[in-house]
């Protein structure tokens, strides 16, 4: 892996953060033909990607939006391991929800039906039919729920097969390397730089060059050449390129607004109309308005799906960040990737990002013939999950090689590694009722991580109000992983601001957008 030396680096796009958001979006952008450059304070999958569990799971969520894209995601996993050419382990086991008789029938119809009214396809077990698919697990445990949709991947195996697929695709990886302090560009709020999309290098049609502090809001395939005090504005579909079949000329004190494939050459007080994918220079005072696809204000069919960066808010843009060696990295675009760190990122650019850690541990078990079948959460996790005063639920899953994954602890410690062995040995009882074979297994590590949890349990996707150029996509506390495809496909699109976002149509991601908070 790559270090960074005493450099100037130049890029399309910085990642901060090497973990399974931060490469499966750098896979994802570079896959569009960005130049991106990843930093990552430690090693590949140190993070909570190297220390959780590989559930890929419908029933334990609750928001429609997050269900709608966990679906999604989990379509992509079905043939990702072909596509990253790496072994992800990926295996559409099935996964269940298991109720103890602490709760009766009446409780597992009412879970049933809400799985049922948010689109997951469950169907009810009684202790019978359970033990009919898992012959291991305890009479005690009386109903369970079922999806077939539902899976398990190694998540090591995941945040690799993306590391190594990125840098196939010419990423640059700078490892035991942090993003120490950042330069920002300051705008008056009057004069603010709106920008909305990519700044790719080589052949993207989309360019946006602004010089001076015009706002500029911009659209498709055409050359807006603009000085001297004189105002464009470029409205839906239409091109402003030299290399299209539009060229606009504008001097002295004109209004400009274009349509068409004309050829426009005027002066003195004369209106030209401009639409759709533009490369827009711009130089002095001039203001550009521009809609579509590089920066500005997205097309109407986006505004409806909320990738907006509202104009008055825009006085901020990343122009430098250093790294802890002391590289240089000027990049047009900045996106956080940095789970649970991602609010210490935050100070670093004097903002607050609502994402902080939240602990959990995962208990290690020797190789054992095969125990379960399918992936399996108790009722109670869920619970524990949702509710930030209860702290512990039983997980299990057995891994290829044949260790038990038995977890989990859900707390609030900051950054303080360790476990609390009243916790764990509550979780290990609670693990011997449910499967009692466990009861002659041998635990052989138990390890901790942190989750990045966001205030509202919904992740932070899209541009951070204020900035030009700074993106998210954090907080998807113990999601990340099902998350991951569909999280790095979603950002990448918005960062490109192409129509490639229909592909998330029926999803409000409204919901994620980080304007949702005042950061």
């Amino acid at each position: 892996m790559e270090k960074s030396s005493n450099q100037k680096i130049y890029t399309d796009i910085l990642v901060i953060g090497g973990g399974v958001m931060g490469t499966a979006s750098a896979y994802y952008l570079s896959r569009r033909g960005f130049k991106v450059t990843v930093v990552e304070k430690s090693s590949i999958a140190t993070g909570a990607s190297g220390a959780c569990d590989g559930f890929l799971f419908l029933q334990s969520k609750r928001d429609p939006d997050i269900i709608s894209l966990t679906k999604k995601s989990l379509k992509y996993f079905s043939n990702l391991s072909d596509e990253l050419s790496y072994d992800i382990e990926y295996d559409r086991c099935g996964g269940l929800v298991i109720f103890s008789g602490l709760y009766n029938g009446q409780e597992v119809t009412a879970f049933h039906a809400s799985q049922k009214k948010a689109g997951i396809n469950t169907r009810v077990l009684d202790k019978n039919s359970l033990s009919g698919i898992e012959p291991f697990i305890s009479k005690k445990i009386t109903f369970a729920t079922f999806c077939e949709e539902e899976g398990q991947v190694n998540p090591i195996a995941l945040n690799y097969g993306f590391y190594l697929a990125a840098k196939k695709n010419g990423v640059k990886f700078l490892t035991s390397e942090a993003a120490e302090s950042f330069t920002i560009k300051e705008f008056k709020s009057s004069d603010a730089g709106l920008r909305y999309g990519s700044y790719k290098t080589g052949n993207k049609s989309d360019t946006v060059s602004n010089e001076g502090y015009d706002t500029v809001s911009n659209e498709d395939n055409v050359t807006v050449s603009n000085e001297d005090n004189a105002t464009v504005s470029n409205e839906d579909n239409a091109t402003v390129s030299k290399e299209g079949n539009d060229t606009v000329s504008n001097e002295d004190n004109v209004t400009v607004n274009k349509e068409g494939y004309d050829t426009v050459s005027k002066e003195d007080n004369d209106t030209v109309s401009n639409e759709d994918y533009d490369t827009v220079n711009n130089e002095g005072n001039d203001t550009v308005i521009n809609k579509d696809s590089d920066t500005g204000s997205p097309p109407p069919e986006q505004r409806e799906r909320g990738v907006v960066l509202p104009k008055s808010n825009v006085t901020r843009e990343v122009s430098i960040t250093v790294t802890s060696s002391g590289a240089e990295i000027i990049a047009g675009q900045v996106l956080i990737c940095a789970g649970a760190w991602s609010g210490e990122v935050g100070k670093l650019l004097g903002i607050d990002i609502p994402v902080r850690p939240r602990r959990g541990n995962l208990i290690v078990t020797e190789v054992i013939p095969a125990a379960i079948m399918h992936a399996i959460l108790d009722y109670d996790y869920i619970c524990c999950k949702f509710d930030e005063n209860r702290e512990t639920g039983f997980t299990v899953e057995q891994t290829r090689s044949g260790n038990l994954l038995i977890g989990s602890v859900r707390e609030f410690k900051d950054f303080e590694d360790g476990f609390d062995n009243n916790k764990i040995s509550r979780i290990l009882k609670r693990a011997v009722e449910i499967l009692p074979l466990l009861s002659e297994t041998s635990i052989i590590r138990i390890f901790s991580g942190f989750r990045p949890f966001s205030e509202d349990f919904k992740p932070l996707i899209g541009p951070i109000p204020g900035f030009s150029n700074l993106w998210i996509a954090s907080g998807h506390e113990g999601d990340g992983i099902a998350l991951s495809c569909a999280t790095g496909k979603l950002i990448s699109a918005m960062i490109e601001s192409d129509d490639h976002l229909s592909e998330f149509d029926g999803i409000n991601i409204n919901r994620f957008l980080p304007s949702r908070f005042k950061i």
